[in-house]
């Protein structure tokens, strides 16, 4: 499967919000560590995505990263936020532990 996501770069991972996550099913791939290639930078580069659980320090850490990198994201984050609590279930955010 194929597809583009926005990321931020934190260190050797890449950090993947999924927007509307509510409506998405690829990031519930990653619930456990799998393997996974991506095309950066025009090349091929293997390694493990997961998805950081309810963890709050490192899943918050992360947030804020991607925020960082992406100022108007912080709007569809906190929304994501609200819909995730009221989902009962942490904001889903994949990183992606390039190899």
């Amino acid at each position: 499967m194929t597809f583009p996501v926005q990321y931020a770069a934190a260190g050797g991972d890449l950090i993947v919000f999924p927007g509307h996550f509510e409506r998405k099913q690829w990031w519930r791939n990653l619930l456990e560590p799998e393997p996974v290639e991506v095309l950066l930078s025009g090349a091929r580069r293997t390694g493990t995505g997961r998805w950081l659980s309810a963890a709050p320090g490192p899943c918050d850490r992360a947030l804020q990263q991607y925020i960082q990198r992406f100022p108007r994201a912080r709007r569809a984050v906190d929304g994501a936020r609200e819909e995730a609590q009221r989902r009962r279930m942490s904001v889903p955010v994949v990183v992606i532990t390039l190899g």
